[in-house]
């Protein structure tokens, strides 16, 4: 049998429209597959629920609920039907990540995070005036199209606030994580409660934890039902008290006590624009042009392949840029696979000169290999902070590490920058650890030729023994990446005495460790009058040209 408009056969298709492709996610009872529309080309994802007489009336609700609803930063619903065995609702493919995935991997800028949650209450706000109650507004829900903008989707558990089931008592649905009290005690819901879910999520993106998250189910209940979230000024302090407020209005215990979404949205946009002016920082710029992301790491990944090939091999100048450049293209096409193709290309490079020292490497190379892929930053932090110290501008890859989001993303890529120096450094036989100027260049094999792992690391790692204060002086420049944190985020006159105040602190903490106060001064000197100079001329050019574009829409369904 084929389509009598298409010639297509059926078969193949869904509702006989959309040819099924790759699968985008998996739950209990559904699944969603990216699909191309035959009969406008569009691309669609097309979800499936199998044919249940629950899965099919909470369907239904699904349908009326999105079938209600028109708004920029609301997952259109375009079609839905049956097919043998099954319901498909087709929605608009959102070609991005969701919000549980940015969070995840790589956290999300302040003003970022305001400005996310102020697009979902503005969606919030046109479903509660149409009836509609979202009740499981999460960050796996809220999806991040190609432009940057938020979206709200996944009304599987949405209700009409004139559905008078709403009052049963018993039927709680939705994610404990992220109920209101009032939901999690007997499933009462109302506007209030949306607004509760979205200022969790919003309180989850600003400060990198969820109290109610990791819990055993019960005890996630508990949480949920007591309301109690430790106060957003006492985790945050360097947040505006503005947002500190409207977060904190938006978890009241009473919803009566809670802003509306509309409200609520506005606010939070008017306090964004008194405290971050220039808008986003440099790093959602960055998210917002995409090309910029592959394009930085390509960049950052070509100059340490470079200066390795030019250490471990006889390459000639222009044989040695070519693979720097082919390394580059292939870390911004495909991380993982250039990762895995780099680390045992270097591992086979520092054999030829030492089988000793390249087995001691190999268990460093294994984690590299098993974490690179979620997480490249720490190989590019591994391979640019020895750069940073050999150049004299060590201090300056603390600070720059300070731009990830997440306390724990800035410790994990402080100690690979603190660890990926001073093996560089050890190799170099020990000169000048961590506070050295000169050539990026090791200029001693102090392994060549060994073939004994435990013999190699015992001389590489000689020069330790005659300084303890090294490890003291990682541990300074570790607390520096960390304290860079709260320097970045902040905005105008109050970011230039932060930048000042961190500099200080930071030359006063390596003099204090170190064996010569004079190198701490020298070599915080160039990296504090590039600090100072950031600090006091924010990239504010990048941010202009990071102005969001219309949300990714298709077609209306014919």
């Amino acid at each position: 049998m084929h389509d009598v408009r298409t010639g297509v056969p059926t078969t193949e298709l869904a509702l006989g429209r959309y040819r099924l492709g790759t699968l985008l996610g998996r739950g209990a009872t559904s699944s969603v597959r990216r699909a191309v529309d035959v009969r406008t080309g569009g691309e669609v994802a097309v979800k499936t629920i199998i044919d249940d007489a629950d899965l099919v009336a909470r369907a239904g609700r699904e349908i009326r609920a999105a079938s209600r609803l028109s708004h920029p930063h609301v997952v259109r619903l375009l079609d839905w039907g049956t097919d043998p065995d099954c319901v498909r609702l087709v929605w608009e493919l959102i070609d991005g990540p969701s919000l549980r995935a940015l969070v995840d991997e790589d956290g999300v800028d302040d003003c970022r995070a305001v400005e996310i949650m102020a697009d979902v209450l503005d969606a919030l706000d046109h479903a509660h005036a149409r009836g509609v109650l979202h009740r499981d507004v999460k960050p796996a829900n809220i999806l991040i199209d190609p432009h940057g903008d938020a979206l709200l989707g996944d009304f599987g558990v949405a209700r009409s606030t004139g559905d008078p089931s709403l009052t049963r008592t018993g039927d709680v649905v939705g994610t404990v994580a992220y109920m209101a009290p009032e939901q999690a005690r007997d499933g009462h819901t109302e506007p209030a409660s949306d607004v509760y879910a979205a200022s969790l999520v919003l309180y989850e993106m600003l400060t990198g934890h969820n109290p109610h998250r990791g819990l055993p189910p019960m005890d996630a209940l508990r949480h949920a039902v007591s309301g109690v979230v430790p106060p957003i000024a006492r985790q945050r302090p360097d947040l505006p008290p503005d947002v500190c407020r409207l977060v904190t209005a938006g978890l009241e215990l009473n919803p009566a006590d809670r802003p509306s979404a509309a409200r609520m949205a506005g606010a939070l946009r008017a306090a964004a624009s008194r405290a971050w002016p220039g808008g986003p920082g440099v790093a959602d710029a960055v998210r917002r042009h995409r090309w910029l992301a592959p394009l930085g790491r390509g960049a950052a990944a070509a100059v340490p392949a470079a200066l390795a090939l030019t250490e471990w091999t006889s390459l000639g100048p222009a044989a040695t840029a070519g693979v720097a450049v082919a390394a580059g293209m292939g870390i911004a096409a495909s991380p993982g696979i250039t990762m895995l193709l780099g680390v045992v290309g270097a591992l086979v490079l520092v054999g030829q000169a030492s089988t000793g020292l390249a087995v001691a490497l190999a268990p460093l190379a294994v984690a590299l290999l098993l974490t690179g892929p979620r997480a490249p930053g720490l190989a590019m932090a591994a391979a640019w902070w020895p750069i940073a110290f050999a150049v004299g501008m060590g201090p300056l890859a603390a600070a720059v590490t300070g731009v990830a989001p997440r306390p724990f993303r800035r410790a994990q890529l402080a100690v690979a920058g603190v660890l990926g120096t001073l093996l560089w450094q050890l190799l170099d036989q020990g000169h000048g650890l961590l506070l050295s100027a000169g050539t990026a260049v090791p200029g001693g094999h102090v392994a060549d030729g060994r073939g004994n792992p435990v013999g190699v690391v015992r001389d590489v790692a000689a020069p330790l023994a005659g300084a303890p204060w090294v490890w003291a002086q990682a541990a300074v420049l570790v607390a520096g990446a960390m304290l860079a944190g709260a320097m970045v985020r902040r905005r105008g006159g109050a970011r230039g005495a932060a930048a000042l105040a961190w500099i200080t602190a930071l030359v006063a903490g390596l003099a204090i460790t170190g064996p010569d106060p004079k190198s701490a001064l020298v070599a915080c000197a160039a990296s504090g009058v590039v600090v100072l100079g950031w600090a006091l001329r924010p990239w504010r050019f990048l941010v202009r040209e990071a102005s969001p574009g219309p949300s990714a829409t298709l077609p209306k369904a014919l």
